[in-house]
């Protein structure tokens, strides 16, 4: 993800969007995960948030690019288990802040 990322910022694109991110980690919904509907030509995406989650996710790659040019866009979302979904938006959207 981070060489494709810079890569694509450097084709002058004037954001990349890289995914999304929850506290902890967690798989996707199980396979198979995405079903076409081919007479209404749409297609049903049951991803699920599969994630590495913030830690892992933040040394993998965005902290490498503090200071660097463009906007990297990033989905935050609550775990699947989590109690309290806002305290885990909370969590992901004031760790992203502080690490920036």
């Amino acid at each position: 993800m981070p060489k494709c990322r810079t890569r694509c910022l450097r084709l002058g694109f004037g954001f990349v969007e890289v995914g999304g991110v929850t506290p902890q980690p967690q798989p996707g919904n199980p396979r198979p995960r995405l079903f076409r509907l081919d007479a209404d030509q749409a297609v049903i995406n049951r991803l699920g948030l599969n994630s590495e989650g913030l830690s892992r996710w933040w040394r993998r790659g965005l902290r490498a690019r503090a200071g660097d040019p463009g906007i990297v866009g990033i989905n935050i979302g609550a775990n699947k288990n989590t109690v309290d979904r806002t305290a885990d938006l909370r969590r992901l959207h004031r760790g992203a802040l502080r690490r920036m």
